[in-house]
């Protein structure tokens, strides 16, 4: 579904100029000579037994393709393998419409490019919005996993913004210092007195350090 970084030199080369190639290839022999393609739709009579073995090759392919994608949920990183996979079956959907159509303009033709369109979304979602998405949701997991460890910690800690405004006390400070921190976010370091704080929170570590060894 996606070219990866790790992959050959050549397959990111080449791979997006041969699929433009093919894709050019196939709209030139369409458009320029339809005569060499055997005859799909038939007026007054409807589909033809080739285009019907077609789209019932690319139903079974589809579902092979959905089956193996929802088998890989949870595991491919740079995608939605279960929304790949809803976007294969409904891939499918739309080629057994276009198997049953009679008319090009009877339900079954528009159900089917319905279909179609919907499995682009789909698509879309699965693949680019998910690789736009993964590094905000590796930061926010990284973040969650940094105050599990610094709420496990016996030290306290702070942050501060752009203006040097405390933003952030962590839940440690109130425990070791008794203080609320509510009080002091959005203050400046001076107005908050947290050189102070850090001096008391010296000593108190120096007075417990002391205790113990003493009790010792």
């Amino acid at each position: 579904l996606q070219v990866r970084t790790d992959a050959a030199p050549w397959k990111r080369r080449y791979s997006l100029p041969l699929v433009l190639a093919y894709c050019g290839i196939v709209y030139f022999v369409v458009l320029a000579h339809p005569g060499v393609l055997p005859e799909f739709f038939i007026p007054g009579q409807g589909l033809t037994t080739t285009k019907v073995m077609i789209e019932w090759l690319l139903v079974a392919g589809y579902l092979l393709a959905a089956v193996l994608l929802w088998r890989r949920r949870g595991q491919a990183d740079n995608y939605d393998a279960t929304l790949a996979a809803t976007a294969a079956a409904l891939m499918a959907l739309s080629e057994v419409c276009f198997s049953l159509y009679t008319l090009t303009t009877d339900a079954y033709n528009l159900l089917g490019h319905l279909y179609k369109i919907a499995a682009f979304l789909v698509i879309y979602n699965a693949i680019y919005l998910r690789i736009q998405r993964q590094p905000y949701l590796n930061l926010l997991d990284s973040e969650e996993r940094f105050r599990s460890l610094a709420a496990l910690s016996a030290d306290w800690y702070w942050r501060k913004d752009e203006s040097f405004r405390l933003t952030e006390l962590s839940s440690t400070y109130e425990k070791r210092s008794g203080f609320p921190p509510g009080g002091d976010l959005g203050k400046a370091r001076h107005d908050a007195g947290i050189e102070g704080l850090q001096a008391w929170g010296c000593v108190v570590h120096g007075r417990k350090r002391s205790e113990e060894h003493t009790s010792e």
